[in-house]
């Protein structure tokens, strides 16, 4: 027998999404080489092996020197050596100095870099100008001023990017431990829908959808797309399609089938295998119809199935469970605020989402749309933006890329 949990609260769509969302657990953790960690999400905190800098280095070409040789200026000190990049330090005598190089070692007794647009070069020696002000620790990057041995560069839950993949590298980390790709299943409903390389007739439709969220899915290296299918508007059919999914994945999405008609089996169908409903129909538009449910202890997730409604519900909803799975810290969104300016786009009720193009920093315009229907307006677009209810189009509103991240 099915569970109904729906939220009869006041909370906002994306609140009501979001509290579901924190109550799933994040997939198991995998180690993985280094090669293969970009765009993988942490699942342990990257930690300093060893101070940086491992210690004190040149921030400039120049000369190191004592601070104190310095004070009887102008001062003349002959240049005994050179201190280079990857070669241990020097050791500096009194009253003289060594030439270095940025990122060189800073030789044992200097305390001071003197760049060499400060001096007067002549070959075996320098000469420092009266005039000359330098205080002392001048261009050293001293050992540990980065991070100390032992301390977090990045928490658990971040996702791998270029600059992190070099620090794992850097604290000689050649193997990462992240969270396992989040298995998805994508069950994509209707009778309408044929196949893109199929003739199509003139009351059925190219399934568009399912290479939509294909499209998103591949965007997010810590996404797996595990199974694809169309189930057509059959009660068993889809009964039989649902409980093979939910042994393969980590999430299932469904589209189409979520409303309330003849032919919408995608609640029918969860509550006979067991389902708990956590939500059906939220005040939004496009995508009022959008459920979310849990069965056999994994989320599904049911899309309304125009197209633009796909789009919109899998970038400001979906998104959120699936960087809860995949064990992203900052899984909740942070969208852009941008400038836009149309004050009849407004509803009393509802939470509207409308297409719209970036025309400069911060600045949006409206694209026309003809509605849910209209994916010519989502391609031309690059983004969306949401208007809360009894609000209108204008000032600043909060921007959502295309994207599940």
């Amino acid at each position: 027998m099915s569970t109904n949990r729906e939220r009869t609260d006041t909370a906002s769509p994306g609140e009501t999404v979001a509290r579901w969302a924190d109550s799933l657990s994040p997939v198991e953790a995998e180690e993985v080489e280094l090669s293969e960690a970009v765009g993988r999400v942490l699942a342990v905190p990257l930690v300093a092996d060893r101070d940086s800098p491992p210690l004190d280095v040149s921030a400039m070409d120049g000369y190191a020197v004592r601070w104190e040789d310095l004070q009887n200026r102008p001062a003349v000190l002959p240049v005994i050596g050179e201190a280079r990049i990857g070669q241990p330090p020097l050791e500096l005598a009194p009253h003289s100095a060594i030439r270095i190089v940025t990122g060189a070692p800073v030789p044992k007794g200097a305390d001071t870099v003197l760049r060499r647009e400060w001096v007067r070069e002549h070959g075996t020696h320098i000469e420092v100008p009266a005039e000359l002000g330098v205080s002392r620790g001048q261009d050293i990057r001293f050992q540990g001023e980065n991070i100390s041995a032992g301390q977090t560069v990045v928490p658990e839950g971040t996702l791998v990017t270029a600059p992190i993949l070099g620090a794992c590298a850097g604290f000689g980390h050649s193997r990462v431990r992240v969270f396992r790709r989040v298995r998805v299943a994508l069950l994509v409903t209707g009778n309408e829908l044929v196949a893109v390389d199929d003739t199509v007739q003139p009351w059925q439709l190219h399934d568009s959808n399912s290479w939509s969220l294909r499209g998103l899915l591949s965007m997010v290296p810590f996404l797996e797309l595990r199974l694809l299918q169309h189930i057509p508007d059959d009660l068993d059919q889809m009964v039989a399609a649902l409980t093979g999914a939910l042994d393969q994945v980590d999430l299932v999405l469904m589209t189409g089938g979520v409303s309330m008609g003849d032919t919408d089996f995608v609640r029918p169908a969860l509550e006979k295998i067991g389902a708990t409903i956590v939500f059906h129909k939220l005040p939004i538009r496009p995508g009022k119809p959008l459920l979310g449910a849990m069965c056999h202890d994994r989320p599904v997730m049911g899309l309304p199935g125009n197209p633009v409604s796909v789009l919109v519900t899998a970038c400001r909803f979906a998104g959120m469970v699936l960087r809860r799975l995949g064990g992203i810290s900052r899984w909740q969104p942070r969208p852009t605020l941008v400038e836009v300016n149309d004050p009849e786009v407004s509803n009393p009720t509802l939470w509207l989402y409308r297409p719209v193009r970036l025309v400069e920093q911060a600045v949006a315009e409206f694209l026309p749309t003809r509605g849910s229907g209209d994916l010519v307006s989502a391609a031309r677009s690059d983004g969306f933006v949401e208007i809360p209810p009894n609000t209108v189009g204008t000032g600043l509103r909060h921007y959502f890329p295309w994207s599940l991240l």
